[in-house]
């Protein structure tokens, strides 16, 4: 922004130039300069003060540059052979003082800059540090092999630091019964930690391996596991999941699918007679709720 400009010319240094001429000549010099604000007031106008005085050397005249009681430096006007050319030079003197105070002002206004830049980023990178927890509440469908799809509620705790984060879930998964064929209610315990690829910006994208072990019901099934009248086992499984999820917030998002396996195959025999092995190729998919992550 243009300054605001005060100009004094004291009684030596008025026999020595043009008044009139050099209060012009410096406003007009001036007005064509811009001033950055001092850092310690950015919105305060920046006001000059160009003193324009005498010296003891005959014929000369100093002029200082000042703001606000701070001193801003000076120049000595010599050899000048008239009043109007020394308060030319005047002029130009105190615009190259002006000149040289926005130059200092930029290079503090780039050191500032730099400076908040690094705090920011520093705090950036403390932040990243910390240990954080949080959850999630997630709606899971998943494929369990031999066509059996159940569906339910997942639960989550989680811990990290920096772009890592270890989760322990529980989930509650349950198929339809559908006539005479076996229905498996499945529920697992499992540990998934990921690895954030990106977590910078409004989203998140995490990859890592699922491990699960599974407490397993049957339904419409003489046995289980060659023992007639059970309806229980386990299981486990291993996958890998790919999640996208929010940047961190209360409450944020995410979406996810894994592949994997089922670890232990299950023997039933249905009602109907028909026996199967119950396991293969696990896919999965949620979404849902998350909470601090």
């Amino acid at each position: 922004m243009a300054p605001r400009v005060v100009i004094e010319i004291d009684p030596q240094a008025e026999r020595r130039v043009d008044v009139a001429i050099t209060r012009r000549m410096v406003d007009l010099e001036m007005s064509e300069i811009t001033l950055p604000p001092p850092p310690h007031a950015p919105r305060r106008r920046p006001a000059l003060f160009v003193r324009v005085v005498g010296v003891r050397e005959a014929d000369a005249v100093r002029v200082e540059l000042w703001e606000r009681g701070d001193f801003y430096g000076s120049r000595t006007i010599r050899g000048a052979s008239s009043l109007q050319l020394r308060a030319r030079r005047a002029a130009l003197a105190a615009a190259e003082l002006a000149r040289m105070l926005r130059s200092r002002r930029l290079r503090e206004q780039e050191r500032a800059q730099a400076d908040r830049a690094r705090r920011e980023r520093e705090a950036a990178e403390r932040e990243a540090r910390r240990p954080r927890v949080g959850g999630a509440a997630l709606a899971t469908g998943a494929l369990t092999g031999g066509g059996h799809v159940a569906l339910g509620p997942t639960l989550e705790g989680a811990a990290g630091v920096e772009t890592l984060e270890l989760r322990l879930r529980v989930a509650w998964l349950d198929e339809p019964a559908s006539g005479t064929r076996p229905a498996l209610d499945w529920r697992e315990l499992a540990i998934a930690p990921r690895w954030y690829a990106a977590r910078g910006g409004a989203l998140r994208l995490a990859v890592g391996p699922t491990v699960a072990a599974a407490a397993v019901g049957f339904r419409s099934v003489q046995s289980v596991d060659g023992i007639a009248g059970q309806r229980e086992t386990w299981s486990a499984r291993a996958a890998l999941g790919l999640e996208l999820a929010s940047a961190p917030a209360a409450p944020g998002w995410r979406v996810g699918a894994e592949s994997g396996v089922v670890l232990r195959r299950m023997p039933v025999r249905s009602v109907d007679g028909s026996a199967a092995r119950v396991g293969g190729v696990w896919v999965g998919v949620s979404v849902g709720a998350t909470l601090g992550q």
